[in-house]
């Protein structure tokens, strides 16, 4: 039987051998580089820093492997930019392009980390909830490890519908919410349409609901249909 002492100093010294092991890889890593691929890097690290400042969040950056810089020996400067389309999120490929020195280009992987505080249910929410300040709570976490319509922030969620059931400490995004309606189908409604110096009101009926800023459909009471924006509860306006 092992001495449980004997045992504790095998298990730290395992400890230091393994963090030692890692930290000779680590730098083993970095100065692998030549003096041209950290060039390269730096290129890519500034790039990306300078385009990920607005993020919300705390921003890390990680670059993949750079190629052999033997043929890239030549370029005096290197001008980063991205595929068209791409955005500063998670895993991307950068592309790096000689502009003094040569005529050559080649993109490298990244991955941008976001660490920030986003929206998630505090509690079990209904369908058909509106949602109130007590059913939403902030975590942190990382943002780019979430849906792309992740809510950041609670005016975006409060006063919004469930589309669905959500359970308690789901991160809440655009698609599980809905705006409230502020028009119900059937119901009757004012009509305004304005010009540059009168206004014309009437009364309809809804033929569908709408919530604000929405398009809605109206009878009117002569039978003929218009369509509106609803501006707020049973208020109907007529664009010119």
């Amino acid at each position: 039987m092992i001495n449980p002492s004997l045992a504790c100093t095998m298990r730290a010294a395992l400890l230091v051998l393994l963090l030692t092991t890692q930290g000779v890889s680590a730098s083993a890593q970095t100065s692998s580089m030549t003096p041209d691929q950290v060039a390269m890097q730096h290129v890519i690290e500034d790039f990306l820093q300078s385009r990920s400042s607005a993020l919300p969040g705390q921003v890390s950056i990680e670059t993949g492997k750079f190629p052999e810089a033997g043929r890239y020996a030549s370029c005096q400067q290197w001008q980063a930019f991205l595929p068209a389309g791409s955005r500063v999120w998670g895993r991307i490929s950068v592309g790096l392009r000689c502009t003094s020195g040569g005529n050559f280009s080649f993109y490298v992987s990244a991955r941008v980390r976001v660490e920030g505080s986003y929206l998630v249910a505090a509690r079990p929410i209904a369908n058909g909830q509106v949602i109130e300040a007590g059913d939403v709570k902030r975590i942190r976490g990382e943002l780019t490890a979430q849906a792309p319509d992740l809510l950041l922030n609670e005016a975006d969620a409060i006063g919004q519908t469930a589309r669905s059931m959500i359970a308690a400490d789901r991160p809440l995004q655009t698609m599980l919410l809905r705006p409230v309606n502020v028009i119900q189908a059937g119901q009757t409604v004012k009509v305004v349409a304005q010009g540059g110096s009168f206004s014309v009101s009437n009364r309809g009926t809804a033929l569908s609901a709408a919530s604000s800023g929405q398009a809605v459909r109206v009878r009117l009471g002569n039978g003929s249909i218009v369509t509106g924006v609803a501006r707020e509860k049973g208020f109907v306006e007529i664009p010119n």
